[in-house]
């Protein structure tokens, strides 16, 4: 059965990332932030089918992508395997258990990004996650979080939430600024904040 899902759920495994809107901001604004060099480790978190893994891991020594979707993973390695890109690993974990599958101390990871993700999680669940994430930087090293963020009440800009895909708190539950840089200052990281949008922006993590 999962086999033949993937076989007929054809994926488009073109580096360019063009998506369109806010998003396509979005992924810009992260990518400058992350400013990554050729000794890079990248820590890809939530990385769906791997397009922006793939798309970067030119930059990088190495990019390892975890994702809690088998399907996602699955394909992100066909990807990788059909585009000959070497210096990736796809495997399966999440936010809260990101060495499920694989032991991230091993790897020196030196930024972690964590797009479009972490407002699937209530605060209590984004404190625990953020700071389990910190650890696994060396330093110096930078977190890079691109997501819906609350910077001004959503009941303020109803018209704007199918833009971003808001569902109204059913299962999204994105997290304020303050809220967010609270977090990682505990962690002992150096924030700066960027609002692309009442409701989405990017927050950058710095450990020196």
């Amino acid at each position: 059965m999962f086999d033949s899902m993937l076989e007929n759920s054809p994926i488009d495994c073109g580096q360019t990332l063009n998506e369109p809107g806010i998003y396509g901001r979005l992924i810009a604004q992260v990518i400058m932030h992350l400013d990554l060099r050729s000794d890079d480790v990248l820590l890809d978190v939530g990385c769906g089918a791997g397009k922006i893994s793939l798309h970067v891991a030119k930059h990088c020594t190495q990019v390892i992508g975890i994702d809690v979707g088998k399907l996602a993973i699955a394909r992100a390695l066909q990807c990788r395997d059909k585009l000959r890109i070497e210096n990736t690993i796809f495997n399966f974990g999440s936010l809260e258990g990101p060495c499920s599958h694989i032991d991230l101390n091993e790897h020196n990871i030196s930024k972690i990004l964590i797009l479009r993700t972490l407002h699937h999680q209530p605060d209590d669940m984004k404190h625990t996650s953020l700071h389990g994430l910190l650890k696994l930087l060396k330093r110096p090293g930078k977190l890079v979080i691109g997501d819906m963020i609350f910077f001004e009440p959503p009941e303020q800009h109803r018209d704007k939430w199918d833009e971003i895909h808001y569902d109204g708190d059913l299962t999204d539950h994105p997290a304020t600024p303050q809220f967010l840089a609270d977090c990682l200052r505990e962690g002992g990281a150096q924030i700066t904040i960027d609002r692309l949008h009442p409701l989405m922006g990017v927050v950058t993590a710095k450990l020196e």
